[in-house]
């Protein structure tokens, strides 16, 4: 586990008390994320591509993922350019990245400084993007696009038939562009500990009611730094509004957290709404959007393999 994140509250008691129809709602998402803790997916370091300078809500930029949730982010003002390729020249000059393209004009092959990643008959690159209002990508059949006209766009090194790693949460907002935050609210016990699991509850100033783990969580309530700004399934903007948090995480199984997350938005609240995940894939999904929105860095690879051999003792992990 790595030196500087300190996760031994993962072998605390998980305290009683949660009625039974939450514990019925909550314990197919409740064993995901405790399996991902306990795998330490998790860096309490800013990671080198994802940071942001952005002061308002999100910055506008381009993502180059390469695969395995390996992704950079770079501002990018669209006044300046919207052109894809004129966005991966930018990226490339940002992060040292070189490419090549071919003589029909595509992306054939990107080096990232360590390694070089090349069309090949089972992965390749493509541009994609994501529809205002969707949550679903598309592979774009050209590169004349303009990236201001989608929520993001994404040069993706992918396998055939694959797609990007989710770059949008639940409503089709990017989770890219945030600054990261200073002080946070988390409206479910599962969204409360994963913000845990990067080491950041120092971060938290608000929580539903259920919320009651880790115990940091609960010396923040019995402290004063940590308030109750609702239930898991009503909760109160007023309340979340009193704490004055920078990013609120918001869990997209309730319909009453979508919409304080919409009511926040307006108030230029950044808030992030998780997917509602009952699989290994989509909780994947939820701390890799938690840890990009928070510019918390993810061991992706590593990360993964441990993820997978909580999950499946016999799967390998590669040093």
């Amino acid at each position: 586990m790595d030196p500087m994140v300190d996760n031994s509250w993962i072998h605390e008691k998980r305290p009683s008390g949660r009625s039974g129809w939450q514990s019925k709602m909550m314990k197919t998402k409740v064993f995901m994320t405790v399996a991902v803790i306990l795998a330490g997916t998790i860096l309490a370091v800013s990671l080198n591509g994802l940071g942001s300078n952005a002061t308002l809500y999100q910055s506008e930029g381009v993502v180059v993922d390469f695969g395995g949730y390996k992704t950079s982010w770079t501002d990018v003002d669209y006044k300046e350019t919207d052109d894809p390729v004129e966005l991966l020249v930018k990226a490339s000059e940002k992060h040292g990245y070189t490419y090549t393209m071919g003589e029909d004009g595509k992306l054939e092959s990107v080096y990232d400084g360590s390694a070089t990643y090349s069309n090949d008959p089972t992965h390749s690159w493509g541009l994609w993007y994501v529809e205002k209002k969707s949550t679903s990508f598309t592979r774009s059949e050209g590169y004349g696009i303009k990236a201001s006209d989608y929520t993001v766009t994404v040069w993706a090194y992918t396998e055939k038939d694959a797609e990007p790693a989710v770059a949008v949460d639940a409503t089709g907002t990017s989770i890219y562009g945030y600054s990261q935050p200073s002080s946070m609210v988390t409206l479910s016990p599962v969204c409360t500990e994963i913000v845990a699991s990067m080491n950041a509850v120092s971060l938290i100033v608000g929580t539903d009611s259920y919320s009651n783990y880790p115990s940091s969580v609960v010396a923040g309530r019995d402290n004063g730094s940590i308030a109750v700004v609702g239930t898991y399934t009503d909760p109160s903007y007023e309340s979340i509004m009193h704490r004055g948090p920078d990013m609120v995480i918001c869990d997209g199984s309730q319909y009453n957290q979508v919409q304080v997350a919409k009511t926040l938005r307006n108030s230029e609240v950044n808030s992030v709404v998780l997917y509602n995940a009952e699989d290994e894939k989509s909780i994947i999904d939820n701390i890799f959007i938690t840890g990009v929105a928070m510019n918390y860095g993810m061991r992706a690879l590593r990360g993964l393999q441990l993820f997978k051999k909580v999950i499946s003792p016999q799967t390998p992990v590669n040093d």
